[in-house]
């Protein structure tokens, strides 16, 4: 069997992935089925066309505004599936969705001050403003 050729568009795909990974490179070749020293190599630009950058420009803005969609989805659905899920679990989906939201906006994603004198109702108000559409960090 021959060596698989992606298309610029699957290679954008791929690097907006990986975008939203941190620049995790075995986290996304796993998630995305493809080699990690494919990837690995489209990362330090090699095996590209020029019109990659481009696309993985458009690719980010578009898995960011998804990411985001879902943030509000999630907060949507908190109320209701409190009785029957886990906080855990969709504080941990919408925790996600925000991070990888910031890291494709080019935004931070840690906490650079102390926040320990902070509530929990302020820390809910501030994601639910992260998370209102046109609001940035």
């Amino acid at each position: 069997m021959g060596k698989r050729q992606y298309s610029d568009r699957e290679k954008a795909s791929a690097l907006a992935a990986l975008d939203a990974n941190g620049g995790n490179v075995n986290q996304t070749a796993r998630q995305l089925a493809i080699p990690r020293k494919t990837l690995a190599l489209w990362a330090s630009s090699r095996h590209l066309s020029a019109d990659v950058a481009d696309i993985r420009h458009e690719k980010r803005k578009e898995l960011g505004e998804r990411l985001e969609d879902l943030a509000h989805t999630l907060v949507d659905l908190l109320p209701d599936k409190l009785p029957s899920a886990s906080v855990r679990d969709l504080a941990g989906a919408l925790i996600v969705a925000v991070d990888k939201m910031q890291l494709l906006k080019g935004a931070p994603t840690a906490i650079s001050k102390d926040v320990s004198n902070v509530t929990n109702e302020d820390r809910a108000n501030r994601i639910l403003e992260l998370v209102k559409p046109g609001k940035a960090a």
